[in-house]
This record gives C-alpha cells, sequence and structure tokens, in this order.
C-alpha cells in the first residue's frame, strides 16, 4: 500500500515499497516484461530504456503508464531521480506490451501543467486507482484544483511521444 506524504482528502503518494527494494523487484518486473508472460502486467507497466545524461550509461526501468490522446503518460514523484535523465526532451526506446518502440520522452515539472493532467485523469478515469499517477484522493472526495495543485507540487509527468510509426492505443 502506497504511503501518504500529506494528511488530507488529495495528496501525492510515496511509492510502496522502501526505495531499496526496488533494486530487487525491477528486475523481475523487467524479466517479466521482456518475456511471452508479459500480457500478465503489460497493462499498466511499460519498460522505459534511456540514457543518463551524465554517465552516459543506459538505464532501463519499468513503469507505470497511462494513455492520452495516443501519448503515453509517465508520472514520477519527485523523490525518485530516474526522470532527472529525461529533461530537455530525450530519445528513450520503450517495450509496450512486448514490442520494443523508439519515442521521445518529454518532462514536465511545471505544477500547473502537471495539475491540468491530473485533472484530465481524474476526468477520464475517476477517482479510484490514482495511484497509478501519483495520487492519493479519500473515497468519495471530489478534488478540488488547489488540491489537485498541492499534490503536483511532488509529481512530475512524462510523455513520450512515438517516432515510428505507433501509437499509444
Amino acid at each position: 500500500m502506497a504511503t501518504e506524504t500529506d494528511e488530507g482528502p488529495v495528496s501525492a503518494v510515496e511509492p510502496p515499497l522502501p526505495e531499496a527494494a526496488y533494486k530487487l523487484v525491477n528486475p523481475l518486473f523487467e524479466v517479466l516484461l521482456r518475456s511471452p508472460f508479459h500480457s500478465l502486467v503489460s497493462d499498466t507497466l511499460l519498460l522505459i530504456t534511456f540514457t543518463g545524461r551524465k554517465s552516459g550509461t543506459e538505464f532501463t526501468t519499468p513503469v507505470a503508464y497511462d494513455r492520452e490522446d495516443g501519448t503515453l503518460v509517465i508520472t514520477s514523484t519527485t523523490d525518485s531521480d530516474w526522470w532527472r535523465n529525461l529533461r530537455g526532451g530525450q530519445p528513450v526506446s520503450i517495450r509496450l506490451r512486448g514490442e520494443r518502440r523508439q519515442a521521445i520522452a518529454e518532462l514536465t515539472e511545471d505544477v500547473e501543467a502537471v495539475t491540468e493532467y491530473l485533472r484530465g485523469y481524474i476526468e477520464r478515469n475517476g477517482t479510484e486507482n490514482t495511484g497509478i499517477v501519483g495520487v492519493r484522493i479519500e473515497e468519495g472526495h471530489t478534488p478540488a484544483l488547489d488540491e489537485l495543485r498541492r499534490a503536483a507540487q511532488d509529481i512530475v509527468v512524462v510523455r513520450v511521444y512515438p517516432v515510428d510509426d505507433w501509437r499509444a492505443e
């Protein structure tokens, strides 16, 4: 279960596991997402591969995703570091539903833009399962824009745009 970062009806959530646990869990998901059994988790997870801006090292990490108008959208808490490598729009490859694709990832750190994404996500999907985009909303609560804005301060959005002929459908 995710950990709340704020008391109140709407808050950003921290990852459900301690950071050290991801060193064990992420490789397992990476193997699963590359395997013929990827469909067990491919509806919510993909692999994103990118190059470290300082080290030049290639990194691959499993992430949850959403679809918005043919674009893949990934959110992360600001506590995590991986997304910092995507500043300025960076080429990435993704493994989506068992297929590898080339794309450009664009990072959004602007609180207003993140707030607008969260508002749109809730409009499309409701307030259940908002943990996938890094937000916890109390059951039965309809979040006000200022509540989403407060949560958005701890969240970044990564939009993944196709380079080749594919769409996130």
